[in-house]
């Protein structure tokens, strides 16, 4: 991997944290191999030699979370860094730790001085002065500890393996530029990664906000206003497959508002709007049946309110009638069962009367639309508010129209989210063969 295809991509690679993450190793792998430009002379000298030649490997006493003392005068160490406090220490210098037991395993830490260091972590120390123990622990960071951890349902690593890994060290000199170019290495891109962290709150919020605002608007103006937002900051909406979410309720917002067609009609009595119950049958799934009634081989589908997701043995409606979830995690949820089925417990049945009401484009109406919800730990819907909420219903030809548009849309979307999944993907690959090629 050269330098410049590593800079013309740095951005593919630090698009977010755990890229940067990779990027850190990539770096860390260079520095103690002695390939950044800098360095490279500081490693002309430089020794290959076993771990144990040069450090000594040992897993101290270990004591148990119930002999922890609170606002005890020493830090103790577990796997994964301080677990608590003691009365007593076991080492007085600080010292270079490699967790050997438990998911972690691999993870490298340095203990404060005056500390008690549990049989959780390997101490690897030094056994000579030539050999810098923040160096060190730069070493061990940039190892690929696959080759040294056994066991599966309890990873555990044990001194005769790592002992036999071979490391290079360096002249003093070297390992203090190792040190402090990878100290200034790592609060640069924990900047970066800062910054991207940040950076995602914000997109995130202003995506919420823009499909609020969009959805919310009561007039032609704040509808304008809101579009012209989201027009300016495009690539904001849409620059991640999460983001294509956003997209597509955008969308729906735009359907249920009567946006995507240019000559919106209105019903004979001049309103543009009407209740839910006046064009379409509300009614509740069969309240007797819940997800035991299932069969396994069952000849019809079952929806509930977490969707199609199950077989049943008889079918109460045709295909094509839209369900709304009514209670759980998924309230407000739409779904369009393609093929005859039973509703169950928890659900809603929207048959629309076919001579006013397009089935997909009551699906799609209702999918954009903000519902009314009750309820806050366990949010649910009334019958009753459902049969009032207002919907927008121009006439058949406008509403095929506007269902046909929103199907097309939502399949480009489907397709741009493919598109940046693959460049996600594609980037994902890069940054790991960077490091991998580099290590």
């Amino acid at each position: 991997m050269s330098r410049q295809t590593l800079v013309e991509n740095l951005e593919v690679t630090t698009e977010n944290k755990s890229r940067i993450a990779l990027i850190e190793k990539l770096f860390l792998n260079l520095a103690v191999h002695g390939r950044l430009k800098q360095i490279s002379s500081e490693f002309e000298s430089a020794e290959v030699r076993k771990l144990s030649e040069v450090c000594d490997l040992y897993q101290p006493k270990t004591i148990s979370i119930s002999q922890l003392i609170p606002n005890g005068k020493y830090p103790v160490y577990g796997a994964n860094g301080v677990i608590g406090s003691f009365d007593q220490f076991n080492h007085e210098d600080s010292e270079v730790l490699v967790t050997c037991r438990g998911a972690t395993c691999g993870t490298v830490n340095i203990s404060q001085p005056y500390s008690w260091i549990n049989g959780n972590a390997m101490v690897v120390r030094p056994k000579k002065s030539s050999l810098r123990k923040d160096f060190l622990a730069l070493v061990l960071r940039s190892l690929d500890y696959k080759t040294v951890i056994t066991g599966t349902a309890q990873p555990q690593i044990t001194k005769a393996p790592l002992a036999n890994v071979n490391i290079l060290i360096p002249p003093l000199s070297g390992q203090e530029i190792v040190v402090s170019t990878m100290k200034s290495i790592s609060e640069l891109l924990s900047n970066l990664g800062n910054k991207t962290l940040q950076l995602d709150l914000l997109r995130n919020s202003f995506r919420e906000s823009a499909v609020d605002a969009i959805s919310t608007a009561q007039t032609q103006e704040e509808f304008e206003t809101a579009w012209n937002r989201i027009q300016r900051n495009w690539k904001v909406i849409t620059g991640t497959p999460e983001a294509v979410d956003s997209l597509r309720k955008l969308i729906l917002a735009f359907a249920a508002k009567g946006k995507l067609v240019d000559s919106p009609d209105k019903l004979k009595n001049n309103s543009t709007f009407i209740e839910l119950a006046k064009v379409c049958k509300v009614s509740w799934g069969n309240l007797s049946l819940t997800k035991s009634s299932y069969l396994d081989n069952g000849p019809h589908l079952a929806v509930s309110a977490a969707g199609p997701d199950g077989r049943i043995g008889f079918a109460e409606h045709k295909a094509y009638i839209p369900v709304l979830s009514a209670i759980g995690a998924r309230c407000g949820t739409m779904f369009m069962p393609e093929e005859d089925f039973t509703a169950i417990k928890n659900t809603m049945t929207l048959e629309p009367n076919d001579e006013l009401l397009d089935n997909w484009y009551l699906f799609y109406t209702m999918m954009g639309s903000n519902l009314p919800r009750r309820g806050s730990a366990q949010p649910f819907m009334s019958k009753s508010d459902i049969e009032n909420f207002k919907i927008r219903v121009p006439s058949l030809d406008e509403q095929r129209l506007i269902s046909k548009s929103v199907e097309a849309l939502l399949k480009k979307c489907d397709l741009l989210e493919s598109k940046l999944r693959d460049l996600e993907e594609i980037a994902e690959k890069f940054a790991r063969s960077v490091v991998s090629e580099s290590a």
